[in-house]
């Protein structure tokens, strides 16, 4: 495991603008996001009425790209790997993408295909459904991978995968980046894959919601408290993944492994486990939120921060996220990171005994 595990919660914030962090290369979806805003989301067979429609560049790949960029001041270093079709819409969401920072010279264009589409339906309460076709996402394959490769077997770096892509070529990179010194892989299987979660053994970090664990595990039940995303947690990280993070809306994130000593134990298992509680802010879209955690986690990785602070850094930039509409006009950038990491408190304690007085209940920037 590349990680730097702390055996204390730090006192103090990491600085956001950390200079010469590795590269990150993050291997997603590119969408064109067409946003509508309604009162309520539809049930099946139900039209709803919208006041307007935003056309904005998405996908996983690409929003993720953007919040390692930004978050960590990494300009010319996070690499999307991806692919858009030989349209108009292809060509412009590239360019607005190397206008952000993103180091797009990994991204092929399809002749013949579309680029990617995303229908999203926001709801008063920042709630969404979205649909993807995924057009040009379905060409990304093997030869853009081992492109990647060579660049992180020269430096090392954060690899970040995620599935709006071929499943294979989504396990293909999974397996190929974890097998190479001094890469740490963040696998964020969004879209949930209809794989065995073997598949996927070796992963330095997983990510998912409390939604994509329901669905990976097949639990049956609804995850509504700390203690029970660590159960799943649990379930999750013996199928051979080093460290699991369940992202909880509202109650935060838990972040479990059964194999790494660091701050926390329970009891005398070994097992290692934190959580917190997220600031308080007014929610208006939730879309970006979960993009923004994985960039954030990525920019800290990158820096050499502990995972505890990258774990911090990655609630509070889903937080803000919240705060706007859209994806990645919503991401936070390195100002804003400077800001919320010094005054968005959060609540870190033990999620097995969900008692926040486990670290006195300090509220701490990490």
């Amino acid at each position: 495991m590349n990680l730097k595990l702390n055996n204390s919660i730090p006192s103090k914030p990491p600085n956001p603008t950390q200079l010469n962090p590795k590269p990150i290369i993050v291997v997603g979806g590119i969408n064109q996001d067409m946003v509508v805003r309604v009162a309520e989301l539809p049930l099946p067979g139900e039209t709803v009425f919208g006041d307007s429609l935003l056309l904005r560049t998405g996908g996983k790949g690409a929003n993720q790209a953007v919040a390692a960029t930004a978050l960590g001041g990494h300009r010319g270093r996070v690499y999307l790997v991806g692919k858009v079709g030989d349209d108009n819409t292809g060509h412009q969401i590239v360019g607005q993408l190397a206008k952000r920072g993103v180091n797009t010279s990994m991204i092929a264009v399809e002749p013949g295909k579309s680029t990617g589409i995303a229908m999203i339906l926001v709801n008063r309460n920042g709630e969404n459904i979205i649909a993807v076709a995924q057009g040009a996402n379905s060409e990304v394959g093997s030869d853009q991978i081992d492109t990647a490769a060579d660049i992180l077997s020269e430096t090392g770096g954060v690899a970040v995968i995620q599935f709006e892509l071929p499943i294979e070529t989504a396990v293909a990179a999974t397996q190929r980046f974890c097998d190479m010194d001094g890469v740490t892989t963040l696998i964020n299987p969004s879209p949930v894959p209809s794989i065995p979660l073997e598949q996927l053994k070796g992963a330095d970090v997983l990510v998912v919601n409390e939604v994509e664990a329901e669905e990976i595990t097949g639990i049956g039940h609804h995850i509504e408290s700390h203690s029970q995303a660590l159960d799943v947690a649990r379930q999750i990280a013996a199928h051979g993944i080093g460290i699991v993070i369940i992202t909880l809306g509202q109650l935060g994130a838990i972040m479990y492994s059964s194999t790494n000593s660091s701050s926390q134990r329970n009891g005398s298992t070994g097992e290692y486990s934190i959580a917190a509680r997220p600031p308080t802010v007014k929610v208006v879209d939730t879309t970006g939120a979960g993009d923004a955690f994985m960039g954030g986690l990525a920019a800290g990785i990158s820096k050499g921060w502990t995972i505890e602070e990258s774990f911090g850094f990655a609630i509070r930039a889903g937080a803000v996220a919240t705060t706007k509409m859209g994806a990645q006009e919503a991401l936070p950038d390195v100002v804003d990171a400077n800001d919320f990491t010094n005054h968005l408190p959060l609540v870190i304690f033990n999620p097995a005994t969900e008692s926040s007085t486990t670290l006195n209940e300090v509220h701490v920037n990490v």
